[in-house]
């Protein structure tokens, strides 16, 4: 940032500049984010210097970032967690299969058009930077926040993939984000209700945790997102999130030069730490994310540093690099969506082929046993098991079934009478359930594991699992086909791929 963008900002503005709030992407129905009133009065009281956006469709997520975007004093670096592709957050655009999905495929190729097609539709919405690729290694079968958010289990798959994703997210000029350092995927914890524990020794961190994160950083990752993750072997009292000395290994050991941001600071990890954006910049975060209170996060801010806690010189090192990405984006120049890039976002229905064709080549068999693919026209039972209500529906997958044989379905649901089981030629179990924030668990409910072991007994079964792969230790069936999400193509897939129509040739990328 040259001196006369900043020459006249108070301590308070300069401090306003560093935290960003959640917003709605849709002025009539707001999700996560605040509704606009809200949110423009956090613009005009704290001067913050960017958002974390949720929700929306693809017309008026873009009007309503230029309307916020006029409000603003400065302009604003707007961020989104697009993990999935734009389709993520804003109905209409592109959903791209999770990254374990391109972890199924092994391939770079798959990685770099899901990074250039989220950092292209991001730029579309008026989004800059992406909370993207999780690097975390998944190697927890119980870990119920990130399972499917990752790549793999092998740091070696990680990294190869995750900087294919980052080299095409920023070949577009979107920011993309390396996550969550030092690395989520070794917890049965999720960090959204408590804080983790990772209590492996530096040794295995550096074998299996890091070495994703340190290729990331290589491969030029603009930047890295701390997670809300205890670590004794880098730091025995702090949470990665509040913690010097693990921003220093960021830092010092790894080079990394980029913006660091927190997690969401709103989360239930650090509800025991009075005032964690302070200590968050404290540590060494630049950016400071989705406070639960934003404007007590400012004043805990400025009252460390007038204090004299926090120099000066630490709020300088962070507004330059926060300014410096709004330069990079030209953003003091031009700050809204143009009309011209707004008509053009119906036009991508090559992202959406592409994504398709990347959902079928992740099909995985986990289990291949005899009669795990169907003759057409023979009638077919299906048992749909409901694990999670945020999960889609079947709609997809029973419609292209029915496209190819007769079916008789049955729904079982968690505290639900449990349905008879449809008496066929052959027998589907599927399994829909999300990996998703406050959840604690992420395998099958018992009643559900209970319910497959008595529906799978003395039958020859297929199972599909539209989500976790780990469904395959509770489900026993004799063939278990993953087909890692329950988007439309995923589930459209899986129904060609049981006819034989589909090799799924993709290989599950962790151990089960």
């Amino acid at each position: 940032m040259t001196p006369s963008r900043y020459k006249g900002l108070s301590l308070r503005q300069r401090i306003a500049q560093l935290i960003f709030v959640a917003a709605s992407g849709s002025p009539s129905r707001p999700r996560e984010g605040a509704d606009f009133d809200t949110v423009r009065q956090l613009l005009d009281d704290g001067e913050f210097g960017g958002l974390i956006l949720f929700g929306g469709s693809i017309f008026e997520t873009p009007m309503q970032v230029n309307t916020l975007q006029r409000f603003s004093k400065l302009p604003l670096l707007v961020s989104a967690d697009l993990e999935r592709g734009a389709g993520q957050q804003v109905e209409g655009a592109t959903d791209v299969p999770p990254p374990m999905a391109i972890g199924a495929t092994g391939s770079e190729q798959h990685a770099h058009f899901a990074g250039k097609v989220t950092g292209l539709e991001a730029k579309s919405f008026g989004i800059h930077w992406v909370y993207a690729p999780v690097m975390d290694v998944n190697t927890e079968p119980r870990n119920p926040i990130i399972n499917t958010r990752a790549f793999s289990d092998s740091p070696a798959l990680v990294s190869k993939l995750g900087c294919a994703f980052i080299k095409g997210m920023q070949s577009t000029g979107i920011a993309a984000c390396a996550k969550h350092f030092p690395g989520h995927g070794a917890t049965p914890l999720d960090s959204h209700v408590v804080l983790p524990t990772v209590d492996h020794d530096r040794a295995r961190l550096d074998v299996e945790e890091l070495p994703p994160f340190a290729a990331a950083a290589k491969a030029g990752v603009e930047s890295v997102m701390v997670g809300h993750i205890t670590m004794p072997a880098l730091d025995p009292k702090l949470p990665a999130s509040l913690s010097p000395a693990v921003m220093r290994v960021l830092r010092q050991d790894m080079g990394f030069q980029g913006l660091i941001v927190t997690d969401a600071l709103m989360m239930g990890a650090l509800s025991s730490f009075g005032s964690p954006a302070a200590l968050a910049l404290e540590a060494g975060a630049d950016v400071l994310l989705y406070p639960e209170d934003p404007m007590a996060a400012l004043a805990d801010c400025v009252q460390a540093v007038e204090s004299g806690r926090i120099p000066e010189s630490r709020v300088e090192e962070a507004l330059a690099r926060v300014m410096a990405a709004k330069e990079k984006r030209r953003l003091f120049d031009r700050r809204d969506v143009p009309p011209e890039a707004i008509e053009q976002i119906p036009a991508h229905e090559y992202h959406a082929k592409a994504a398709e064709k990347l959902a079928h080549d992740a099909l995985a068999w986990a289990r291949r046993g005899d009669g795990a693919v169907f003759e057409k026209g023979r009638k077919l039972g299906v048992v749909i098991l409901r694990d999670d209500d945020f999960a889609a529906g079947p709609d997809p997958f029973l419609a292209a079934l029915r496209e190819r044989a007769p079916v008789e379905f049955a729904s079982a649901k968690p505290g639900q009478p449990l349905p008879e089981v449809p008496k066929c030629d052959g027998l589907v179990i599927a399994a829909y359930a999300r990996v998703r924030a406050w959840k604690g668990r992420v395998g099958l409910h018992e009643e559900l594991e209970r319910f497959c072991g008595s529906v799978a007994a003395g039958r020859r079964a297929t199972a599909v699992s539209f989500g976790n792969p780990y469904f395959a230790n509770q489900i026993p069936a004799s063939s278990f086909l993953c087909a890692w999400s329950d988007s439309p193509a995923a589930q459209r897939g899986a129904a060609m791929a049981l006819f034989g129509e589909l090799p799924a040739e993709g290989r599950v990328p962790v151990r089960l």
